[in-house]
């Protein structure tokens, strides 16, 4: 009876083994991607509310399905306003005027369902956001400067952690290229978060 019980899970194993490599797969191709996107970028807390972020991206695949992506994208946009901070005629007009870059160098891990020609994806990861940023006011008759007013607050300079989460689609006409459009959620420290929504690229090799 032993004996039998051995012979069936040698052939149970045996079955799944020829299942399992049998299931329809899309060959591996090429192991990394490079990924040029562009799109809209639409900070949360900031004084410029849109914006064009460009990126160049690099995916690694560890397997068919998922892998590890190096990202380095470039936001900058600007903004001039014109108000009276007190009532009444002859109230002096400032000129506000806010300038912001944001690089962020973001590392991320991915997971893909594949079809035929076209790929569904996932990714989080994290990093950080270098910004370059200023926001004043002024008024040239009276020679008179301010900050910290309304939506044109006083914006700082520096390096902030963030997180970031992603997702959208591939397609690939071809099979070393392709394009994707893709939706992103920045999570960043000091009220620099945004949403984007992009589109690119794709060079597979």
């Amino acid at each position: 009876m032993a004996r039998g019980a051995g012979v069936r899970r040698v052939l149970v194993a045996t079955i799944a083994a020829a299942i399992f490599a049998s299931l329809p797969a899309r060959a591996q191709d090429f192991d990394y991607q490079l990924r040029l996107r562009t799109g809209g970028f639409f900070p949360t807390d900031l004084p410029t509310t849109y914006g064009i972020m460009s990126g160049i991206e690099l995916r690694d695949y560890m397997n068919q399905r998922a892998g590890i992506a190096y990202q380095l994208g470039y936001f900058s946009q600007e903004r001039t306003a014109f108000m009276t901070l007190t009532s009444g005629a002859g109230a002096p007009v400032f000129t506000f005027h806010a300038k912001v870059q944001i690089v962020p160098i973001l590392f991320s891990w991915f997971h893909v369902w594949q079809l035929p020609r076209t790929d569904f994806f996932f990714g989080v990861g994290g990093g950080f956001y270098v910004v370059q940023a200023t926001s004043a006011g002024i008024n040239k008759q009276l020679g008179v400067g301010v900050r910290d007013v309304g939506d044109f607050r006083f914006l700082k300079d520096g390096t902030n952690p963030g997180v970031i989460a992603y997702g959208g689609f591939d397609f690939f006409p071809q099979s070393r290229w392709g394009i994707t459009v893709e939706g992103r959620l920045h999570v960043v420290s000091a009220g620099y978060s945004a949403a984007e929504i992009s589109t690119g690229a794709i060079l597979r090799f």
